[in-house]
């Protein structure tokens, strides 16, 4: 592994070599080439202080920043349209999809807050009467904000053992069906859907920007 990494340092120091040889002082006027440097510096850095002072986290972390040498490949995406237009979209949408991460966060924090107060109790009751006899987390599924923003993700985002702890609830409850069935209702068909509109729409934007940008190009 330390070999191949020698390797590829190497070649990305030949790289940049022959670029700035080539290049001269322009070669550091693209953000690119700024970053190629950025990085092979980090990573040699790295290697040479490492045997003298050990694998710190610090210089385990920089590591990490070679990872970003790849993204070079972004621009040949360019070259293919198909790949240029999903990438543009791609990054249009992350903006959508933070704000969309955020308002599903705020949704079903507030929803935990009501569950502690509505559900807990219930949830204490069955624990007592013998529910739940192998699963330990059920019994204390809604007894904190955390503890319920947990259940709520894993039940409704990520759609596991929805039944393990609801159905007991609302057999015990039946009216804390019209609570949990609606927060799944508000959760998947409703702002689920709202999120994958917007983000449709803002990959959309993308592509008649892209088709705005060939014009002018053209032109």
């Amino acid at each position: 592994m330390h070999v191949a990494n020698y390797v590829f340092l190497v070649l990305y120091m030949i790289d940049i070599s022959t670029r700035l040889y080539v290049y001269q002082w322009s070669f550091f006027q693209s953000g690119w080439n700024r970053l190629d440097i950025f990085v092979v510096l980090s990573d040699l850095f790295s290697e040479v202080l490492n045997p003298l002072i050990g694998d710190l986290p610090s210089f385990a972390v920089m590591r990490v920043v070679r990872l970003s040498h790849s993204v070079r490949v972004f621009r040949y995406f360019r070259g293919f349209r198909e790949l240029d237009i999903m990438l543009m979209g791609f990054l249009s949408a992350m903006r959508a999809m933070f704000w969309a991460t955020c308002m599903v966060g705020m949704l079903l924090t507030f929803f935990s807050i009501i569950a502690v107060e509505l559900l807990q109790p219930i949830v204490v009751r069955l624990a007592e009467q013998g529910a739940w006899k192998d699963c330990d987390r059920c019994r204390r599924a809604y007894s904190s904000v955390w503890s319920s923003n947990l259940t709520l993700m894993q039940q409704i985002l990520a759609g596991d053992s929805w039944g393990l702890v609801s159905l007991p609830i609302i057999e015990e409850e039946p009216w804390t069906g019209l609570f949990i069935i609606g927060i799944h209702f508000i959760i998947n068909f409703g702002v689920l859907n709202l999120i994958v509109t917007v983000i449709v729409d803002v990959a959309h934007s993308a592509r008649d920007a892209d088709e705005l940008r060939k014009l002018e190009d053209k032109a």
